[in-house]
């Protein structure tokens, strides 16, 4: 058992066999559908959520774990004598990480909380190097270091070929997405610094592909390259394709391919796709 337990919650992406190796705990986020509530990743899959979102009255609405069910993960761990570290989803798109930090403070043991700056398969670089290094016996204050170096090397660029539930869920004023609508608007945003900034706009699915292929071009160009994610939500062929032009030029880099979770779902709604990388 390792002295260091890694604790992150539901929005990351994560395969089935590395959860398991790792003995990484998820703590699963919330989601309400047309008043109906299910916890992700247990109630319901990224897939099904997907459908059931297609066919929702009302944008979904997620919410952040309590401030119990942290604290009962956390004293788990904490009567086992471990220390918890505990990588979280960003603050500007949930309150995740601040109900962690709240249960930390009540909890027996150490627990230590860390905003990632990210989500999806971007969260899940910082919680994997944590995770391997916890393994391999390394102390807390190596592990801190390495996943702010982690972080500081992340990319993630989202492309919205629609405006709709970013309007919805308030994250761009309603004007500008009545706009958008009229014009067929297409958007790729950059997360970065807690914040989604537009890196491009264009009319057409072309736009979108051609800047996705100046950022692969690069991005595959860097000698430093260490893991890929693309996630998507109901664009599958799309994210294949990516997934195998990447393949053809860097077999030697790890992608993963995935439909992404109900909190980013929501917020940058069908066909979106994302490319995630460190």
């Amino acid at each position: 058992m390792s002295k260091i337990q890694i604790v992150t919650d539901s929005s990351v992406r994560l395969t089935k066999q590395e959860i398991e190796e790792y003995e990484i705990e998820i703590v699963p986020l919330k989601v309400e559908i047309d008043g109906k509530n299910y916890l992700d990743g247990i109630d319901i899959t990224p897939i099904e959520f997907v459908e059931k979102m297609r066919q929702a009255t009302n944008l979904p609405k997620t919410s952040q774990p309590s401030l119990g069910d942290f604290v009962g993960v956390y004293s788990k761990y904490a009567s086992n004598g471990q220390t918890v570290l505990s990588i979280h989803m960003l603050a500007a798109l949930s309150g995740t990480v601040n109900v962690a930090r709240e249960a930390a403070k009540i909890s027996h043991g150490e627990v230590i909380v860390v905003d990632s700056d990210f989500t999806d398969r971007a969260l899940a670089f910082q919680v994997l190097k944590a995770a391997q290094m916890a393994k391999s016996g390394a102390s807390i204050e190596e592990i801190l270091t390495e996943i702010e170096k982690v972080r500081d090397e992340t990319k993630v660029y989202l492309a919205l070929p629609t405006l709709t539930n970013l309007v919805k869920g308030g994250r761009i004023s309603r004007v500008s997405g009545v706009l958008s609508t009229i014009i067929r608007l297409k958007l790729v945003i950059e997360l970065k610094d807690q914040k989604l900034l537009p890196v491009k706009k264009t009319r057409s699915m072309k736009g979108i592909e051609q800047f996705y292929n100046g950022v692969i071009d690069e991005m595959l160009q860097n000698p430093n390259l260490h893991s890929i994610g693309i996630s998507y939500v109901n664009a599958e062929d799309y994210a294949k394709s990516l997934a195998a032009h990447i393949f053809r030029i860097r077999p030697d880099i790890p992608t993963l391919l995935a439909e992404t979770g109900p909190v980013l779902a929501t917020h940058i709604g069908e066909k979106a796709i994302a490319i995630l990388y460190y």
